[in-house]
């Protein structure tokens, strides 16, 4: 996908920035523009890192992707240093209304903790006012500017310090002039949001709406307390739920199984999904971003092209990831050239139908079914030829066989017809184009 200069992509005459958008997980410290930042610190005499805005946005960019957690932290340093004054707060809070007027976001919620802006003298209700004032601000020169936002705070605790109850008092006193909600935030791993049930508790005897940041940096334990203990009706990240999912669902099976036999020749998966592959070697392996850690790029691309076969290794990237770029020619060592995109009329050409189809029988294992049963049932009297079978993958109590598509409707009507050591079977296509 191509970017242009002022962060859009227009596909089949669309927009994308224009798109009416909500957005629910932003937080105010970190979307201040570099510009301001630097405008900010002269005032107050802050030390910056780099002198015109294009090098701190490099600056920023370069910790934020650096996979350190010191040096990313870092540029929160820097950001809520230039908060601590009502002009910082109220500055920064109404261009960031603006950005996300200008990125098409129609409603958003901003996230930031009061008792982190109190070095310039501030009160905790002083700083909520000049954050409500700029987003008010905001609103009004986005609707001067032809645009419709309405944009809520989260009141924010910090989690590893004791005042989330007076936090959650400052959210309800809000609720009539911009507070929508309240959250938790900063260090997980050892701070249990149990740790402020007196919190939640006066949140829920006032009907407040919670979410709570967890499922990051610590797993199953942080989400059961911000579900038990929060009553959160959002979580922010709670990407660890993976570790209470079965990630190789019924579903997911079918489907890397098609994968796998060619009936089906696309997948899209995170890198969990990808991991369970049981496949000698991709044609292609397509990523819409660069990663972040690199080792995880070579591990993507590496399932392409294996043992000398070939393979193409294709990745998508914008503007912004050019010194990801940098990064990834200096790993391999080599120089990449970048290809623009084909034209969006490919997408209007048929759909590519794959060469197979898998059949689904079900009996597996445990009623002692054998691969040559199945390829016997299919190729016997007045059955499909054998070249038109593919590959057959058993499992407990379902099997699995890739048939060409040129046979599969015989071969399936046979399934249903006859019998597999000795009983009838359900069997079933699962491409639906059959």
């Amino acid at each position: 996908m191509s970017i242009d200069q002022h962060g859009d992509h227009v596909l089949q005459g669309m927009s994308i920035r224009k798109l009416p958008k909500v957005s629910l997980h932003d937080h105010l410290d970190g979307g201040v523009r570099p510009a301001t930042i630097l405008e900010l610190a002269d005032q107050i005499g802050l030390d910056v890192p780099e002198d015109t805005a294009d090098d701190l946005a490099d600056w920023i960019a370069e910790r934020s992707d650096s996979g350190s957690l010191v040096e990313y932290l870092k540029t929160f340093d820097l950001t809520v240093g230039v908060m601590q004054t009502r002009e910082g707060l109220t500055r920064v809070a109404r261009e960031f209304v603006e950005d996300l007027a200008a990125d098409g976001v129609i409603y958003g919620e901003v996230r930031w903790a009061p008792e982190q802006h109190l070095s310039g003298g501030l009160s905790l209700e002083e700083a909520v006012e000049a954050v409500q004032d700029g987003i008010e601000e905001g609103e009004d020169a986005a609707e001067q500017a032809g645009h419709d936002i309405r944009v809520g705070q989260l009141i924010t605790a910090m989690r590893h310090t004791d005042r989330s109850l007076e936090i959650a008092r400052l959210a309800v006193q809000w609720r009539e002039r911009g507070a929508v909600g309240f959250d938790i935030a900063g260090p997980e791993d050892g701070f249990l949001p149990s740790r402020h049930r007196e919190a939640f508790d006066y949140l829920a005897s006032e009907f407040f709406p919670v979410t709570v940041h967890a499922g990051e940096a610590a797993g199953l334990d942080s989400i059961r307390s911000a579900l038990l203990d929060g009553r959160a009706l959002r979580l922010g990240h709670g990407v660890r739920i993976a570790e209470d999912l079965d990630v190789v669902s019924r579903a997911g099976d079918e489907v890397l199984v098609q994968f796998a036999n060619g009936s089906c020749r696309v997948l899209v998966a995170t890198d969990v999904a990808a991991r369970g592959l049981d496949i000698d070697a991709l044609d292609a392996v397509i990523n819409y971003h660069i990663p972040r850690d690199l080792d995880v790029y070579i591990h993507r691309i590496g399932r392409t092209g294996r043992a000398g076969r070939h393979g193409l290794a294709c990745t998508l990237f914008s503007e912004k990831e050019q010194h990801k770029l940098a990064k990834l020619e200096a790993l391999l060592e080599q120089p990449i050239t970048p290809s623009a995109l084909p034209p969006a009329s490919v997408l209007e050409q048929p759909g590519y139908k794959p060469p197979m189809v898998t059949l689904e029988i079900g009996a597996g294992k445990k009623q002692k079914l054998r691969p040559g049963d199945i390829l016997g049932a299919l190729t016997g009297e007045n059955g499909v030829d054998g070249s038109a079978v593919g590959k057959i993958t058993l499992q407990d109590n379902c099997a699995f066989v890739a048939v060409a598509r040129v046979a599969a409707g015989d071969a399936l009507y046979k399934l249903q017809q006859g019998k597999l050591k000795g009983r009838s079977v359900r069997a079933r296509a699962l491409d639906t184009r059959t």
